[in-house]
């Protein structure tokens, strides 16, 4: 089975939809007509700012909030809302530490959060997008993490992120037959409000244009991946970095 229409009344799940790229993200699928569940963290406030922007807008948007530590955290919330056409998790948590200083509890928060978390997300919702016959995930990377690479200060963000990869394609291939696809983002240095003003300036000057990228352009891909006519595009695995 195909979806025939374009977004408008499709029902999406943004998980760290309430800031960064996923505020992006949840307001540009809401602007294409989607009814949207953004999921915060702690911040109720960042949570209604966004709901607000989005209303404010003549969208569609409901959200909850669910500090995750663990992947059970995300588990209830999930299942009590579904069923979605199009989940994006746009969720991570970032660790820049030298092996030596990576700890046990580091090593397994890692993989829990950036890996097996995206693993349940998908063994979750896809099920309904099954009996629907149709459905798209957008799950992202990070950093060059397209391919193995070595990194000098994020290896145990690196190696999670990097299976990430793997996950997109085997989830491509075995939801494929049912009208679902897989993707993943791969984003470069972006402006977002987590950066301190030195930092933003630091990672300019890395770019060949000495501009970072932007989270509308981040969402901009996101929405492209979702839409009907973009059934060719699964297991693809695409970095958004300017190159460098």
């Amino acid at each position: 089975m195909t979806h025939s229409g374009g977004l408008t009344d499709l029902r999406a799940l943004v998980i760290g939809g309430s800031g960064g790229i996923g505020r992006a993200v949840s307001k540009r699928l809401a602007a294409a007509g989607m009814r949207v569940c953004v999921h915060g963290g702690r911040s109720r406030e960042r949570l209604e700012a966004t709901l607000n922007e989005i209303t404010d807008a003549g969208g569609q948007a409901e959200g909850f909030l669910a500090e995750i530590e663990r992947v059970e955290d995300l588990v209830e919330p999930i299942t009590a809302r579904l069923p979605f056409s199009v989940v994006v998790l746009a969720f991570g948590p970032y660790l820049e530490a030298s092996l030596l200083e990576t700890s046990a509890r580091d090593w397994v928060r890692m993989a829990e959060l950036n890996l097996a978390l995206p693993g349940t997300v998908l063994s979750l919702c896809a099920p309904a997008m099954q009996a629907a016959g149709w459905g798209r995930f957008v799950l992202f990377g990070g950093p060059r993490t397209d391919g193995i690479e070595s990194f000098r200060t994020i290896a145990a963000y690196g190696a999670a992120k990097t299976g990430v990869s793997s996950l997109v394609r085997s989830a491509a291939r075995q939801l494929g037959r049912y009208g679902i696809t897989v993707n993943a983002v791969c984003p470069g240095y972006i402006a977002t409000e987590y950066y301190q003003d030195g930092d933003l300036e630091r990672l300019s000057a890395r770019m060949p244009d000495r501009e970072l990228i932007t989270t509308a352009e981040v969402a901009q891909l996101v929405e492209r991946l979702v839409t009907p006519e973009s059934n060719a595009l699964n297991g693809a695995v695409i970095r958004i970095d300017k190159g460098v």
